[in-house]
């Protein structure tokens, strides 16, 4: 399910959105090293200029433009390669099992007390929760590239609160993707042997993305717009100081 999250990146026009954003993130960039030049000759003159400070805010803003496009979705295919390889080394050892079959229809055809067909809906249920979130998960990356580019102006400025948060929700997307489908997987492989054990595994791997956001990591899109603004306003100023000269 994955892995057709991550083919609209294949996509000419999702390509060709994800160049734009490349070339709005260069532009904000360059406006922002521009701000930060000036900012470092007007701090120059009351002696509290930092230049090394001002070159490594300039150099990550490089390093940042230079990556927000390509790194997380070079990330994203890295998880969905380690979930590959551990899912199949899990079906390996459930296939050594003895007398380990599964079959999630002939669970839910067999499913003749009231318990049973509780539980039985409540694995269609998490199957289906986390089969669409998987499948939307690749969308929301492309909105995380999206959301990457306007903190281009603020990074070269030193203000890289916003952009850090970014980098851990592209982090956070990839993490929940791995686990969540990893833990339905197994979830799945568990009910050959324990039907309660596989709807543990099922209920909790729903619940992956709010317990991964208790740690800080939040999978959601969020922009801090008070870095964005702020730069912005601050390069409106420099334009108007510099139109009244």
């Amino acid at each position: 399910m994955q892995e057709w999250s991550i083919e609209i990146f294949e996509i000419p026009w999702i390509q060709g959105a994800i160049t734009l954003f490349s070339y709005l993130g260069w532009t904000l960039f360059v406006i922002g090293s521009v701000t930060a030049i000036f900012d470092l000759a007007i701090e120059w003159q009351t002696g509290r200029a930092t230049l090394r400070s001002t070159v490594i805010n300039i150099l990550k803003g490089f390093f940042a433009a230079s990556l927000f496009c390509t790194a997380p979705v070079e990330l994203y295919k890295l998880s969905l390669y380690l979930q590959g390889r551990f899912m199949g080394d899990a079906a390996e050892i459930f296939a050594q099992l003895e007398n380990w079959s599964v079959n999630v229809g002939d669970i839910i055809m067999d499913a003749l007390g009231i318990l049973d067909i509780v539980m039985a809906i409540a694995i269609i249920w998490c199957i289906v929760k986390i089969f669409f979130a998987g499948v939307k998960r690749g969308g929301i990356l492309f909105i995380q590239i999206a959301c990457g580019s306007l903190y281009m102006l603020s990074v070269p400025r030193g203000y890289s609160d916003g952009f850090h948060q970014w980098i851990k929700q592209v982090v956070a997307i990839c993490l929940t993707g791995f686990l969540q489908v990893s833990m339905m997987y197994l979830g799945i492989l568990t009910l050959g042997t324990s039907m309660l054990g596989g709807l543990t595994m099922l209920l909790a791997a729903k619940e992956v993305p709010r317990i991964a956001q208790q740690f800080g990591l939040d999978s959601s899109v969020r922009v801090h717009m008070q870095s964005i603004l702020y730069s912005t306003s601050t390069v409106a100023n420099l334009v108007r100081s510099f139109a009244k000269k």
